[in-house]
């Protein structure tokens, strides 16, 4: 895992990469908070839980994170360990997406597809390939 959230600019051990994402997560540090919701999602240096990335991506979008924004919106779209709210989903990512996230483009760009709307199954997919990126 990368640790660019929090501006190392190195490649750590995954659970090392966890343990300092929870430290600075549990202050209220977004990129943190954003980072520890990838890690538990991917199952990077912890055991993946679904439940826990969507908490630390709504935690971290509240904080105005574009890219957790986008994230915790594509969770709300698909009812991931979160209760579904289609609208709301959308206007998270299209808010990210509007200040430029490119995570927010990636999700737009299956939203509006013009080929028809994503499946659940293929937007489960897209978040999964997400959290590792």
């Amino acid at each position: 895992m990368h640790m660019a959230g929090l501006g190392a600019g190195a490649d750590l051990d995954p659970a090392a990469t966890v343990a300092l994402f929870r430290q600075s997560a549990q202050q209220g540090y977004a990129p943190a908070e954003l980072g520890l919701g990838r890690a538990y999602r991917a199952g990077a240096g912890i055991t993946a839980d679904r439940g826990q990335a969507v908490h630390w991506y709504r935690l971290a979008a509240a904080q105005n994170d574009l890219t957790a924004k986008a994230l915790y919106g594509l969770a709300l779209l698909t009812g991931d360990n979160v209760s579904r709210d289609e609208s709301r989903g959308r206007a998270l990512v299209e808010e990210a997406h509007r200040q430029g996230d490119v995570i927010a483009l990636l999700i737009n760009s299956a939203l509006t597809n013009p080929d028809g709307p994503p499946t659940a199954t293929q937007l489960n997919n897209l978040s999964d390939y997400l959290a590792k990126m």
